[in-house]
């Protein structure tokens, strides 16, 4: 079976894909609560927080909806430098809120300078920050933004931290982030389906304020029953027993320095491998650990290259959107080892030899 080397979902160990066949429980039985309990508490170790934690069947999309149904009364920024920034600032259009977009190039991050010249001109609930960028492997530099978000506690500071957590360290309180969402599909190497959100005292006071939060994704509600580690809907038992054992496996078995360096090394290796080839699509100090995007030429074939590649067992991921057949992306997050990743290169550094070899004459003959 070919492996998977995509920005998610990522490849799941056979132990955590086995936990998923744990006996059935109820969600209202005494043992639930020891379930719900122990993630959430691995999850604010991960997290390095106190705050919240809701577990939500759902999408992290469902989760950036629920950031803005409850913390956005009328206006919020939303930093957009790729497609799921962009996303979020559809998301809260189609809630009926006043939208501004601080758009910066694909490929680049908003700097401290340009939003507080935002947050100057206005007022807003909120701000969103997309922290690492899936389209485009662009990593925010979260660390001078949170300084200048700290000038205006009345605004909100929503983080999509779905490409990063559990790849790179995510300090929430440290940066004080009022609502960091994700899912379980990436670096967190689990199977689709869990939302997870961290939720600040600031965004419960603000959500008491909000009105028309919907029902699902309420904050007051979830907190109520996150209280008794309780989720007030049914929750996804079978992904939540893979998600105990895996961050169990990650706190106390890996560990989150070493998981955390691990990513470090793998990142270095892939790009060391692509520059010999291609551009890095991404400035270079904006970087992720988890992703790379690579500029392909003109006359390289990206959808031909991916196709070979699958075939040899390795499955990347061409560019997103309008960067489709541009570039491609490898993802190297969750439970690769250093091993993993020599090993998909190797593979795969004969299918770019070829192809570069040939003339722009030559390869469109080859791949009419």
């Amino acid at each position: 079976m070919a492996r998977l080397f995509i920005p998610g979902p990522t490849h799941i160990l056979p132990e955590n894909l086995n936990a998923q066949t744990l006996p059935m429980i109820g969600h209202r039985s005494e043992e639930y609560p020891v379930l719900h309990g122990s993630i959430v508490e691995n999850l604010k170790t991960l997290l390095d927080t106190q705050n919240d934690i809701f577990i939500l069947a759902s999408s992290s999309t469902g989760c950036m909806e629920a950031a803005i149904r409850n913390t956005v009364q009328d206006r919020v920024l939303c930093i957009v430098n790729g497609a799921f920034s962009e996303r979020w600032a559809c998301v809260a259009e189609n809630n009926g809120k006043q939208v501004d977009r601080l758009e910066v190039e694909w490929g680049t991050a908003v700097t401290p300078e340009m939003l507080e010249k935002c947050l100057n001109e206005a007022d807003y609930d909120a701000v969103t920050l997309v922290l690492s960028e899936t389209s485009t492997g662009a990593r925010s530099p979260i660390e001078a933004l949170r300084k200048v978000m700290n000038k205006y506690p009345k605004t909100l500071f929503l983080v999509d931290g779905v490409s990063i957590v559990a790849g790179e360290p995510v300090k929430i309180d440290h940066w004080g982030i009022d609502v960091c969402l994700f899912g379980t599909q990436k670096a967190l190497a689990l199977p689709p389906g869990l939302g997870f959100m961290s939720i600040s005292p600031s965004a419960l006071a603000r959500a008491k304020t909000v009105k028309n939060r919907g029902h699902y994704f309420d904050f007051l509600n979830l907190k109520k029953y996150a209280d008794r580690n309780q989720t007030p809907a049914t929750p996804p038992i079978s992904l939540m027993y893979a998600a105990q054992n895996q961050l169990r496996r990650i706190i106390e078995e890996e560990g989150r320095t070493q998981r955390f360096l691990r990513h470090v090394v793998m990142a270095k290796r892939v790009r060391e491998w692509g520059k010999q080839y291609f551009e890095l699509f991404t400035d270079s100090q904006y970087l992720v650990n988890t992703i790379t995007a690579f500029r392909t030429p003109e006359h390289f074939d990206t959808a031909a290259f991916i196709k070979e590649a699958r075939i040899l067992g390795y499955i990347l991921s061409n560019g997103y959107g309008p960067l489709k057949n541009k570039t491609f992306r490898i993802g190297h997050m969750g439970d690769h080892t250093v091993e993993d990743i020599e090993e998909m290169l190797s593979a795969i550094d004969s299918i770019v030899k070829k192809q570069l070899t040939l003339t722009p004459l030559t390869h469109e003959a080859a791949y009419c």
